[in-house]
């Protein structure tokens, strides 16, 4: 029979019915809860978002099995939601199919889980396995649009999303924004020398470099071409030009590497922070223009305006 340990059970809903018989459960259990599974077969369909489904999932439930809250998991896709809260008491399961590994989801209450009750939350969990899978592949297709395919960091649009609740965040709150773009220099030397395969790997080394040394809280994105853009949430001005002195030469110091060569690579920076009136039109073109100066005053260098 079932146990209340978190994440001790694995179910693989597939051959539930072969599951139900071989663990001595009610067979007759998923005729009985046959309605409520309609029900939340259907309104569990309404949405894509994973945290949404299982907010539903868990206000349809709480009332039948007193749940005080629910935490899901999936490590590969680095999500985790929780609903609700932890209590002393849980039961955790491993939600498997035939074809996928799709999460674990662990119950949380203040007294110890029955065995008719696990034995209830075991038919039931099957109406989660459709809406699990969809909102895993909804998100993945989400990122995806959001990503640049080459280095990993956000794409165009994603820039564009980001920066505007960025700048929206900075003026409710009153808190400074900045922003850095990065033009690599002479990279079209780069591919003429050493081939667009280089060039590319170059421009993939250079995203590593930014996740390296930026902050936590720091988004990078690729702008186009060799051009990368990342955005400062609470950073001043001066700020971002420390920030933005830390990346060159980091970049500068990196070792970039063709099949017979060894070579160096510089990039050039301009920085600027968000103003009272910008729109983020504005804010761009600030940077942008920050960047030739410092393209005009030599490369290799970080300018502000």
């Amino acid at each position: 029979m079932p146990t209340a340990m978190p994440r001790s059970n694995s179910l693989e809903f597939e051959s539930v019915k072969r599951l139900i018989m071989s663990r001595g459960l009610n067979p007759e259990l998923e005729t009985e809860n046959q309605p409520l599974k309609f029900r939340l077969s259907s309104v569990l369909q309404s949405s894509l978002d994973m945290e949404q489904v299982l907010k539903i999932f868990f206000e349809e439930l709480r009332p039948l099995a007193q749940f005080a809250g629910l935490v899901y998991q999936h490590e590969t896709h680095q999500v985790e939601v929780n609903v609700g809260k932890k209590a002393t008491h849980s039961c955790g399961y491993r939600i498997t199919t035939a074809q996928d590994h799709l999460g674990e989801i662990t119950f949380y209450r203040g007294k110890r889980f029955k065995e008719s009750e696990l034995e209830f939350l075991e038919d039931i969990l099957s109406t989660l396995i459709c809406p699990i899978r969809n909102s895993l592949q909804y998100r993945q297709a989400l990122i995806a649009s959001l990503t640049d395919p080459l280095t990993g960091s956000g794409n165009r649009l994603s820039l564009d999303n980001t920066l505007l609740r960025e700048m929206e965040l900075a003026k409710r709150h009153r808190s400074p924004l900045s922003l850095l773009v990065i033009d690599v220099d002479d990279f079209k030397n780069i591919n003429d020398e050493f081939g667009h395969k280089t060039g590319d790997v170059a421009l993939q080394r250079i995203a590593q470099q930014l996740t390296i040394v930026n902050r936590l809280t720091d988004l990078s994105f690729r702008y186009g071409g060799e051009e990368f853009v990342v955005l400062l949430n609470k950073t001043s001005l001066s700020g971002a030009t420390v920030i933005g002195e830390r990346i060159r030469a980091a970049i500068e110091a990196t070792q970039f590497k063709d099949a017979n060569k060894i070579f160096k690579i510089t990039v050039s920076i301009g920085a600027a922070s968000l103003k009272p009136n910008d729109n983020k039109d504005r804010l761009f073109q600030r940077a942008d223009k920050a960047l030739y100066q410092a393209k005009k005053s030599g490369k290799n260098i970080v300018f502000s305006l």
